[in-house]
């Protein structure tokens, strides 16, 4: 971080600083994760104080989540479905999974799916409840029959699943709204 900026240390190794040394600047936020890189974002605050809670709360979380040996910088849909689809073709290759055009098949449906509900550019950790109610309503306006619906849900339950084991913090259970 060059000198000239406003440097501020805050508990747990993050650092808060300003662009411009003017009091109409906000403060920004950087932290170093080992083994991952770093994390930079505005606090959108201009007052020290305030953006040193901000910078706290943030290095407190990230440094709590890789002591639960979670990933600290979020990881895309995108970036997640294809270390999904990795795994699966390994379990195909190693002949843990016999209907391998089946199986990439659900791979691809997943894509679709995702890139269609929220983007392959979206971090996995900031989808929510109300991102996966919307499955069965676009699902059934396709055409697609309950049972059908049913599968899909469970199918996207594991690909969560992987992605928690994976290292990314996901919703911990959904609850799938099914009538």
């Amino acid at each position: 971080m060059p000198d000239e900026y406003n440097v501020t240390e805050v508990a747990g190794g993050g650092r808060l600083y300003q662009r411009k040394p003017d009091p109409n600047s906000v403060w920004q936020f950087f932290l170093w994760v080992e083994g991952e890189g770093r994390i930079r974002k505005s606090t959108k605050k201009k007052d020290l104080d305030e953006a040193r809670r901000v910078a706290e709360r943030w290095t407190l979380e990230a440094r709590h989540a890789q002591a639960q040996g979670f990933q600290v910088i979020a990881t895309t849909v995108g970036v997640a479905l294809e270390k999904y689809r990795e795994k699966q073709e390994l379990r195909i290759s190693t002949g843990e999974l016999r209907s391998a055009e089946n199986i990439r098949y659900k791979v691809r449906f997943l894509f679709k799916l995702y890139e269609r509900l929220v983007g392959l550019d979206t971090p996995v950790s900031t989808l929510t409840q109300r991102d996966y109610d919307r499955v069965p309503t676009i699902r059934l306006q396709d055409g697609a029959a309950w049972e059908t619906v049913r599968q899909e849900l469970s199918l996207i339950r594991n690909f969560c699943r992987f992605a928690r084991q994976f290292g990314n913090v996901v919703i911990p259970e959904w609850e799938f709204k099914i009538p």
